[in-house]
C-alpha cells in the first residue's frame, strides 16, 4: 500500500540538531513535531482506508 510506504519514507527521514544550528533551537523542534505530525496523519489514513476496505468487503454478499 502506498500509504505505508509514504510512512516508512517519512519515518526514515530523521531530524538531526546540526541541520538546524544556525536557525535556532525552536526550529529543530519545530521540524520534530512536524515529523511527528506527518506520522500520525499516515497512520490514520492507513486505519481509515483499512476500515473503509473491510466495510466494503463485508457488505460484498459474495464474502463468505
Amino acid at each position: 500500500m502506498l500509504v505505508r510506504k509514504a510512512r516508512q519514507a517519512v519515518s526514515a527521514c530523521t531530524c538531526n540538531p546540526r541541520d538546524f544550528q544556525f536557525q535556532g533551537p525552536a526550529a529543530f523542534n519545530a521540524a520534530r513535531s512536524e515529523r511527528e505530525r506527518v506520522l500520525n496523519q499516515l497512520d490514520d489514513i492507513e486505519s481509515y482506508l483499512d476500515a473503509w476496505y473491510w466495510s466494503a468487503v463485508e457488505q460484498n454478499p459474495d464474502h463468505n
